[in-house]
């Protein structure tokens, strides 16, 4: 493996270590939430600040593929829905829904760890 891919892959490793903390952070506040009476809104408000957290940290994963593998990175008002069908035609949906079924215990209720554990960087 070249030593700019190598750098790419320990670079990948790194943000999704830190999407495992927002994840953790994610569920603790959503946890607390249920059980706080007087203060629950702002548990609530916290769950929500950290989502927008883990979108945005697999946006900054995603940069990373589309300027290092694709050497293309969309510009414009509608970058953002650009880079999510970059990413699409990377990583079909149905091989992602494959790799979460595979990876991720069976659950009733399917939450954000649930569908993180399937993307993990080996």
């Amino acid at each position: 493996m070249s030593r700019p891919h190598q750098w790419l892959i320990e670079r990948i490793r790194g943000e999704a270590a830190d999407l495992d903390q927002v994840v953790e952070r994610t569920r603790r506040g959503w946890s607390l939430a249920h059980k706080a009476s007087v203060e629950q809104y702002a548990y609530v408000d916290s769950v929500a600040l950290n989502l927008h957290s883990f979108y945005s940290g697999l946006e900054k994963i995603f940069e990373l593929i589309a300027r290092h593998v694709d050497q293309t990175l969309p510009k414009g008002d509608t970058w953002h829905r650009d880079l999510l069908q970059q990413m699409h035609k990377m990583f079909p949906a149905e091989d992602l829904l494959l790799s979460v079924k595979k990876v991720c215990p069976r659950s009733t209720n399917l939450d954000v760890s649930g569908i993180w554990c399937g993307m993990r960087i080996r």
